[in-house]
């Protein structure tokens, strides 16, 4: 009997070691979906029909796989997550968890001028063919035909709102010596608020991976992970989305004066607020949106728009893009809030004619 009783003993505890281990390897397998672009395309109608938001449409239809969308995260000191170091699917990142391959130099060498670009998934450029096709990429060649000594650097993270571009200024890029911080922002503050998450105290989606990989961990040895974040049914008020968006902007212009730096804060383009002429696919993204979420981006704006407005510090600038594709007739919008090459190729000129014409460069 003791025998019959430790066999049993064994077995469970080997069957819930094998559940585990398949629950994890589910888990993260999920996001190798989300690596690239064409892993995301509902069927071969929906990758043609994406592709027409890039500059050559054919060779976008063929490559998407290999465009990077959302780069394996790991955590990251205070920021929740970031994206892994190493090599993705269509997308490198840096030892210093920066986009691209080439590192940040400390000290900054004689005659360099350092741009930083922050913020979530349009900001890191999901879906970009290349590096130099993303909106940091093309502010750099744009910047370099006007100075020698110019460097970009993208660090970005999908999903990643105002809080975190704030801590990431606050604790990382004040550190590196710039002298522009720009923080592409504004859609991600939303997003979450419409989905009952104070922006605030909040997890975003690897965060919530991560979350529930440790409370299985936990489970496994019999103890309880308590979750200590609350997530409403209804959406997060705009003023309060707006008061915790004026804050973060507020701390984060204040650390970067105290670098000499300049700050400046880019509200981002979205299908929500954005008056182009729209394709027949970019109005059924729309639609699919709704109308009560699409009326929770507009207020937000506004209301990001007014805040903006009166922030008082030094060094700061801010510029609204929401609208930068105003006029424009053809294919730009990917979904909601993402865009081929041909938006980030828009927005980074865009910025780089703000910069020369503001900053002085």
């Amino acid at each position: 009997m003791t025998v019959v009783v430790l066999v049993v003993f064994v077995l469970g505890l080997w069957a819930g070691r094998v559940l585990t281990k398949v629950r994890f390897a589910t888990t993260i397998a999920q996001w190798d979906r989300a690596q690239t672009l064409g892993a995301l395309v509902a069927d071969d109608d929906d990758r043609r029909s994406r592709a027409l938001a890039y500059e050559a449409p054919a060779t976008a239809e063929t490559d998407m796989d290999g465009y990077g969308w959302a780069p394996a995260n790991v955590p990251t000191p205070f920021v929740g997550v970031g994206p892994a170091p190493g090599a993705h699917t269509g997308v490198t990142i840096n030892a210093q968890q920066f986009r691209g391959a080439r590192e940040v130099v400390m000290p900054k060498p004689e005659g360099t001028f350092r741009v930083f670009v922050t913020g979530g998934s349009t900001a890191f450029s999901s879906g970009a063919p290349s590096l130099d096709r993303t909106i940091g990429g093309q502010l750099e060649a744009c910047l370099a035909k006007r100075r020698q000594g110019v460097e970009v650097f993208t660090f970005a993270n999908p999903a990643w709102a105002s809080t975190q571009e704030r801590i990431a200024i606050e604790n990382r890029l004040s550190e590196l010596a710039p002298d522009v911080v720009i923080a592409f922002t504004g859609v991600n503050d939303i997003h979450w608020g419409v989905r009952g998450r104070d922006t605030m105290w909040f997890r975003t989606y690897w965060d919530e991976t991560f979350f529930q990989l440790d409370r299985a961990a936990f489970e496994l040895v019999g103890r309880a992970l308590v979750d200590p974040t609350v997530v409403t049914e209804a959406p997060i008020p705009v003023v309060r989305l707006a008061d915790n968006f004026t804050k973060n902007v507020q701390i984060a212009a204040f650390v970067l004066s105290s670098v000499g730096a300049k700050y400046v804060v880019a509200l981002q383009p979205n299908l929500a607020v954005s008056t182009k002429q729209r394709t027949a696919r970019e109005e059924a993204l729309l639609a699919k949106l709704g109308e009560e979420r699409r009326e929770h981006y507009e207020a937000g704006f506004r209301e990001f728009a007014a805040r903006l407005q009166k922030v008082d510090a030094a060094e700061f600038l801010w510029w609204d893009l929401s609208d930068v594709f105003r006029g424009r007739t053809e294919e730009i919008f990917l979904d909601n809030y993402h865009f081929g090459d041909r938006g980030n190729a828009i927005i980074g000129a865009t910025l780089c004619e703000h910069l020369v014409e503001e900053v002085g460069l």
